[in-house]
């Protein structure tokens, strides 16, 4: 692809990095619970797609927003 073409990338040093990647509060599992930060539109959507590609079909959601979010939607 493009990026192939104008960076010379070793795509196993990648693939090692992305293998120890951590990102806290991003479905996180705790025992039978995980544990997720999102806090917009977005995250809840990314939240839903993990669930998703995950195959957990059910799961209750405990969702908390500050006063100045749009939590509405």
């Amino acid at each position: 692809n493009v990026c192939d073409y104008l960076i010379e990338l070793d795509h196993s040093l990648v693939q090692r990095a992305l293998d120890g990647f951590s990102w806290p509060g991003r479905f996180e599992k705790f025992g039978k619970i995980y544990l997720d930060g999102a806090h917009n539109i977005d995250g809840i959507k990314a939240l839903i797609k993990t669930l998703h590609d995950q195959q957990i079909k059910k799961a209750l959601v405990i969702f908390s927003a500050l006063g100045d979010k749009v939590f509405e939607q």
